[in-house]
């Protein structure tokens, strides 16, 4: 158990009893000492704190003065959030993996016609009605970040499990 004593635990201890508005009798209470043991400290400008006292400080003061909170808590060997005095961070939402773009030429015309055609000979229907409908669908996984490889595996992933 590590024990603090000297004129840095009695400024600390002044701080804290500061940061809470209390008294010599106050802040004796909630450390667990006699009001003569804390007159005591104040004459003599030196303290005797054990981590269970700083515990207990640093509980009281987060709501006031969280950076002296932390301070305390330190001294306990602990964190704030290690005792239980404030809550873990919340984990930032992962970040969504970079999209890789691959630089490809631009389809002929007749690529695209072809891409067309497979999509209304599958639909059954005639190209022009199939036309904007594919492009609907290429312009939103741009949007999106998608690849036509991306894609294609997804539907074929998609129609192996029905």
């Amino acid at each position: 158990m590590k024990v603090y004593e000297g004129t840095d635990a009695f400024q600390l201890l002044m701080q804290a009893q500061d940061a809470l508005g209390l008294n010599q009798k106050d802040l004796a209470e909630l450390l667990g000492r006699s009001r003569r043991t804390l007159s005591r400290y104040v004459r003599g400008r030196s303290a005797i704190v054990i981590p269970q006292e700083w515990i207990a400080l640093a509980r009281a003061v987060y709501g006031k003065d969280p950076s002296l909170a932390a301070t305390l808590a330190s001294r306990a060997g602990g964190t704030l959030v290690s005792l239980g005095i404030a809550p873990p961070p919340v984990a930032a939402a992962p970040a969504r993996p970079a999209v890789a773009t691959t630089s490809l030429a631009a389809p002929t015309q007749d690529q695209l016609d072809l891409v067309v055609f497979a999509a209304a000979e599958a639909a059954n229907l005639a190209p022009r009605a199939v036309r904007p409908v594919v492009a609907a669908a290429f312009a939103k996984a741009a949007a999106m970040g998608v690849t036509v490889e991306g894609v294609s595996g997804a539907m074929a992933r998609s129609r192996r499990a029905r």
